[in-house]
């Protein structure tokens, strides 16, 4: 899933909000099953 859809107007909402936090706890988490994985 890609995030860059969330900065295409340049505003900040609640929704761009959220979306940004849930993407950096989305790759946070994938990082660290990948690391825990190996």
């Amino acid at each position: 899933m890609d995030g860059s859809f969330l900065f295409d107007s340049g505003t900040i909402s609640n929704r761009g909000a959220y979306g940004y936090l849930f993407i950096l706890s989305y790759h946070k988490m994938k990082a660290l099953y990948n690391s825990i994985k190996r």
